[in-house]
């Protein structure tokens, strides 16, 4: 199963939280954005 987190992130500032969306953006079943759009892109090509 994939997920796909949708939110303004940007705003957080704590680096472990940081390496945590970097690290599971980079993987293939959870996936953080900025948009919806971004999202459904995304795992509409996994």
């Amino acid at each position: 199963m994939k997920v796909a987190i949708v939110g303004d992130f940007s705003t957080y500032t704590n680096k472990s939280l940081r390496d945590f969306i970097y690290e599971s953006n980079q993987g293939q079943n959870v996936f953080f954005f900025a948009d919806e759009r971004q999202a459904i892109e995304r795992l509409a090509n996994c």
